[in-house]
């Protein structure tokens, strides 16, 4: 990431590297010990001319930046020739009312006194934004101290808007704020990549500043009863189709209570009909469970990515994983917050585990007297299911290309390979298509389509 925007092509911002730690200590410090010049006494405010502080604020911008605590834990510096002259940190909101998917929270937006009013904290902030939108974060907060006035009108300037939210100090220290908005003391903590000292939570940017249009949010209890309604569209369409399974499974050769047993414990479609398939052609279970295992490695790529999004602990990870198919993974990865992803995630599974189980145990028990399920049409309801996930991601030109590519791969392999290997390489197009695409997906978030920005005036910087 850089932008040459500015008088000069020398000035530009980039990711920060590990080799930039002692520069960012040292404009971290002077940039504090002039923000806060009026609001601590001498003191409380580490010294920018002692050798000790700096290294020790070195050292910890180092650790943060070579092992990031977050995958999203982003350091933005700029540069004036290549040298360091302030810095922007990005995270996930770690505030107690946020939601730490969709919640952002700039903790630090720095510029070297001696480089003010030069376009470098225009641009940091404008690369902060363009990182939230790239992350995935529909908001963002500040924290700011009381009487931090400077700060505050800059992003006030640049469409940041105040919450009225504030938070007690817990330092011992007494100083007077210049400010009457937060009757506190805030506290000066160690620099690094952490939250500066604060009193009030001053600004969350909202989407129109950020390049976007702001989505058109019901209240949660709407939201929530749509969720469910088409979660359970897509559990009672899949799981009627449990009846096919219950009737293969018997006429491969299965009892009942095995084809059942199956759907209870093992629970992933594609790989109940693998193994059923290998049993009825005369197959060892061995190569059964070979094939069903194979068609499963697929979940494991979707606990990956679900695991932080449901943020589930103990017991109740263990639940979320037995209901971790591709129906429910994809009814909770595309909300935008957290509460909304298990609700979708949640609804589908169970739905799905109760009514696949209901359905597989109907078809045993009918067997050969029920027929073909396929006369009724029960096979193309999964894949009508999903082709109606996959569609709102297609309004995206990149992602019809993608998804041509896949399916080409997949029907081309079809002929060649085992059961499962051409449904793996289909994901295998979609994931070298991510990596080597750095572009934000505008079908992430509704509404997250990057329009023209315009740099905010620099006010105090």
């Amino acid at each position: 990431m850089s932008s040459s925007t500015g008088p000069s092509a020398d000035l530009s911002v980039r990711v920060g590297w590990a080799d930039d730690a002692g520069p960012l200590a040292a404009v971290q410090l002077r940039a504090w010990g002039e923000r806060y010049a009026g609001l601590l006494p001498p003191s409380a405010l580490p010294d920018p001319a002692d050798d000790a502080t700096v290294a020790a604020a070195a050292a910890r911008w180092q650790q943060s930046l070579q092992r990031p605590g977050d995958a999203r834990n982003r350091v933005l510096v700029a540069l004036d020739r290549q040298r360091v002259v302030g810095l922007a940190v990005t995270q996930p909101a770690t505030d107690p009312d946020a939601d730490p998917v969709a919640d952002a929270e700039l903790t630090e937006l720095a510029v070297d006194p001696g480089e003010r009013r030069r376009g470098h904290g225009s641009r940091l902030l404008q690369a902060a934004v363009d990182t939230l939108l790239a992350d995935r974060f529909r908001r963002a907060v500040c924290w700011l101290a009381a009487g931090d006035d400077d700060t505050r009108h800059f992003l006030t300037g640049a469409g940041w808007s105040p919450t009225g939210r504030t938070a007690p100090s817990t330092s011992p220290a007494t100083a007077r704020s210049r400010s009457s908005r937060c009757g506190c003391t805030p506290r000066c903590p160690e620099p690094g990549p952490t939250r500066p000292p604060h009193g009030a939570r001053v600004a969350r940017v909202p989407e129109e500043a950020a390049g976007a249009q702001p989505p058109d949010h019901p209240p949660w209890p709407q939201e929530r009863a749509r969720i469910v309604r088409d979660s359970l569209g897509v559990g009672v369409a899949t799981g009627a189709y449990g009846i096919s399974f219950g009737a293969v499974g018997v006429a491969a050769g299965l009892t009942v209570a095995q084809t059942c047993a199956l759907s209870l414990l093992m629970f992933t479609g594609a790989s109940q009909f693998a193994l059923a398939g290998v049993v009825a052609a005369g197959g060892s279970p061995l190569s059964a469970a070979t094939t069903a295992l194979l068609l499963g490695t697929r979940n494991t790529l979707y606990g990956l990515r679900m695991a932080p999004l449901l943020d589930w602990t103990g017991w109740r990870r263990v639940a979320a994983a037995h209901i971790l198919i591709d129906e429910s993974t994809a009814m909770g990865v595309t909300r935008d917050s957290r509460r909304a992803a298990r609700v979708g995630f949640l609804t589908t599974g169970v739905s799905i585990l109760v009514l696949w189980n209901t359905a597989t145990l109907i078809g045993a028990l009918a067997g050969a007297a029920m027929g073909d399920p396929r006369t009724y049409g029960l096979d193309a309801a999964v894949g009508a299911a999903f082709l109606a996930l996959l569609w709102p991601r297609l309004q995206d030109p990149a992602n019809r290309v993608v998804a041509v590519a896949a399916a080409a791969v997949a029907l081309g392999l079809v002929p060649l390979t085992a059961a499962g290997v051409p449904v793996l390489a289909a994901g295998g197009v979609a994931l070298l298509a991510g990596v080597l695409s750095r572009r934000p997906d505008p079908t992430e978030i509704p509404g997250e389509v990057p329009g023209e920005r315009t740099e905010p005036e620099e006010e105090g910087r």
